[in-house]
């Protein structure tokens, strides 16, 4: 029973001696993304590790930005059921994110916010169905969502109206594509450079940002 639960970060990394047989929908998948590559690595690189998601029905991520590794572009192929991919803008997603885990919000005022940004046209909706393929930029924030189908959870079946599909499972593989020139750069600046003045300036806000940020902590 996945209801409500599911798994991430479940990967298979292609650069391992150590790993067993990698599952065939993954080293199929592996295959045709080194094909995607092959001829233009001076661009793009392949993350060795390849990704197997599943959620249950009623799962939902948090919003999120994709940064536990150099900025990439995530390929995403769905192999069953329905994904439906909530894309805000990175400090929105982050900001409904801390207000549904905190004690003074919660999911009914993480849900409030959600309206409201519904109501002023802020943020776009995608769904992945089986057989499809999404591609994701390394900019923005985005929280995943799989319907509810089971009439225990859901039983208006309201999920019908955005296109879902009827499993109740939803199971995605994923690759992730590092831009080469960024990938070198961030490797070089972190494992060769002593000088950490980089890291100083990396996001330093303007003059004028950090006036505003003074009144609005006043």
């Amino acid at each position: 029973n996945f209801k409500r639960m599911g798994s991430l970060n479940t990967t298979h990394d292609f650069n391992s001696a150590l790993l067993q047989q990698p599952p065939f929908v993954l080293e199929k998948f592996h295959t045709s993304m080194i094909e995607v590559t092959d001829g233009y690595k001076s661009h793009i690189e392949l993350n060795p590790n390849i990704y197997l998601i599943y959620k249950g029905e009623g799962y939902m991520t948090p919003y999120h930005s994709d940064v536990h590794t150099t900025p990439q572009i995530t390929l995403y192929h769905q192999l069953s059921g329905t994904s439906i991919f909530h894309f805000l803008p990175l400090l929105v997603g982050l900001y409904v994110t801390e207000i549904g885990r905190s004690q003074e919000g919660g999911p009914q005022k993480a849900k409030d916010v959600l309206v409201e940004l519904d109501q002023r046209a802020i943020g776009t909706v995608g769904v992945l169905n089986a057989g499809e393929v999404m591609m994701i930029m390394p900019y923005g924030s985005h929280g995943v969502f799989v319907p509810c189908v089971s009439s225990d959870i859901n039983s208006s079946n309201n999920h019908n109206n955005s296109g879902a599909t009827d499993a109740k499972l939803s199971t995605i593989r994923a690759a992730e594509f590092f831009i080469t020139p960024i990938l070198h750069k961030y490797h070089n600046l972190l494992s060769t450079n002593t000088n950490t003045d980089w890291i100083d300036n990396l996001m330093k806000l303007p003059d004028s940002d950090g006036a505003h940020l003074l009144t609005f902590e006043q």
